[in-house]
């Protein structure tokens, strides 16, 4: 997360240094138009001749899409590992806990009911790497609960995504629900 916040930072100051560059290259046609010279010496670099201004357009815009796309590329590097660390820690509770979607475990006999449980996520995806990641929060998130209310098995497992945006850009969040039971 924090190269992404570094990410973050270096494109806002690009995005910044273009509106100036932009606003000094509008004010210079102006005074020009207006025939006063006060930039040239404000600015006595070739700004004004227009020598390194196409070359820190170039530059700027070049810069803000190799961040946007480092960006993106680490946030997926994190995504995975943290999908991979989720995995892990759920198959190590599926040796405590038993999950199934019906609502009883034939032939067993439920001993207990404890009751609901439910397991959110803490993220909005709103790729499918996030997806899968928000689905493997909410099922450790109720795996979690229910080995805390001293359970050994979930039946009636059910997954809820609820969705949310613009016409632009849809996140979802995923919920598990469950009942708590000792067989």
């Amino acid at each position: 997360m924090f190269i992404s916040r570094i990410i973050d930072l270096y494109l806002f100051i690009l995005i910044l240094a273009f509106i100036v560059m932009v606003f000094i290259t509008l004010l210079s046609e102006l005074l020009e138009l207006m025939e006063i010279d006060i930039l040239e010496k404000v600015f006595p670099i070739d700004i004004m001749q227009r020598k390194v201004l196409p070359i820190f357009i170039f530059l700027s815009i070049f810069s803000f899409f190799a961040a946007a796309i480092l960006k993106h590329i680490f946030n997926a590097i994190i995504n995975t590992r943290r999908l991979e660390e989720l995995d892990k820690e759920i198959q190590n509770l599926k040796r405590r806990i038993l999950i199934v979607t019906s609502g009883s475990i034939l032939p067993k006999e439920i001993k207990e009911v404890k009751g609901t449980v439910v397991g959110i996520s803490n993220i909005a995806a709103s790729n499918s790497l996030e997806f899968e990641l928000t689905e493997k929060e909410a099922l450790l998130d109720i795996m979690t609960k229910a080995l805390e209310l001293g359970v050994n098995c979930i039946i009636d497992l059910k997954m809820t995504t609820s969705s949310y945006g613009d016409e632009k850009s849809i996140v979802s969040k995923v919920m598990y629900t469950g009942t708590a039971v000792r067989i």
